[in-house]
């Protein structure tokens, strides 16, 4: 914990925070989300008496978003043509080498009232960690379907605040860029559009001995669109989110003979889980419990992605037209 009430930047100087939104051909919620950050930002300084700004990186190479970014005039507008979230976060991190905190939310999310100021009081009020994970909350276009809805797939976790976690999604996370950057840690664009940068990052971040705490108070409100709160997306996504477990391990592995038997590991690991989930799922028809038939199916889907990820065998998460 700190002695001072307000936060300050590098040297005891005004702190100068920073609030970056990745987007991709979303115009019409950017054009929602922009004013919202403002105020937030507005608000922060008036607390801190430090600056503050919004960056938006733009991932798609025709620059789709800039008009929208150029109504606003306090936001900053930087376009990054290598397609990925990895490299769109890593060109946030690179663009804010003079601030002080970098804090992530995407272009299909809204901040709750006094979102950043919860999270740069938690960074404060923590003794400063290298990232602060803040919550996220659905905001279901249309209600889910019964199957889904039982399955409970959107739920998120509900932290006390100050509480130590190993992984921060990177749609609500506060970094800290002097510290991050004394550990050597970035946003790696070899995953490209498979995802899973956030997981990598929260990775290598805990490995170098950094810290990472949960802020409760921090929340933003993530769109579900009405085709994503469908059996078919959810599984989907589980498939996509084993590829991804599989892709951050090997990653993570030191030698290529440590590559190689974790990628056997995996096959054997998801083989398991395979069999497990498939007979989860079938108890569940018998017994007519949709929740253990949907959570069952969920880990089959799963199951198989990590095998696929394990041999590098599946798409990316976030392939595009032509690639």
């Amino acid at each position: 914990m700190t002695s001072r009430s307000t936060p300050y930047g590098r040297g005891g100087g005004a702190l100068h925070a920073r609030v970056a939104v990745l987007t991709y051909q979303r115009q019409g919620l950017l054009a929602d989300l922009l004013p919202q950050l403002v105020t937030q930002v507005e608000e922060l300084c008036a607390w801190t008496g430090g600056t503050g700004d919004v960056l938006v990186v733009d991932n798609d190479p025709e620059g789709s978003a800039r008009d929208v970014c150029a109504a606003v005039p306090e936001v900053c507008y930087v376009l990054e043509r290598t397609p990925g979230i990895a490299a769109g976060r890593q060109r946030a991190l690179e663009e804010s080498a003079d601030v002080d905190v970098l804090q992530f939310i995407d272009d299909d999310e809204e901040p709750a009232t006094g979102w950043l100021l919860a999270m740069v009081a938690t960074w404060w009020q923590q003794g400063r960690p290298d990232v602060v994970a803040g919550r996220i909350l659905p905001r279901f276009a249309a209600p889910p379907s019964p199957w889904v809805a039982s399955g409970r797939f959107f739920d998120r976790r509900d932290l006390a605040t100050g509480t130590p976690v190993d992984v921060a999604g990177t749609n609500n996370m506060l970094i800290d860029i002097d510290r991050v950057r004394r550990l050597g840690v970035g946003f790696d664009p070899s995953l490209g559009l498979h995802g899973g940068e956030d997981t990598l990052f929260s990775a290598q971040l805990v490995r170098a001995g950094g810290r990472i705490v949960f802020c409760r108070e921090g929340a933003v409100h993530d769109l579900v669109p009405a085709e994503r709160s469908t059996r078919s997306w959810v599984l989907q996504r589980a498939w996509y989110h084993g590829q991804t477990r599989s892709l951050v391990a090997t990653h993570l592995a030191r030698t290529g003979r440590q590559r190689g038997w974790l990628r056997l590991t995996l096959l054997i690991s998801g083989s398991g889980r395979l069999v497990l989930g498939a007979a989860q799922s079938c108890l569940g028809l018998l017994l007519r419990d949709d929740r253990t038939h949907a959570r069952g199916l969920w880990m089959v889907h799963r199951a198989r992605g990590v095998m696929s990820g394990a041999l590098r065998a599946g798409p990316a998460e976030y392939g595009r037209p032509g690639r």
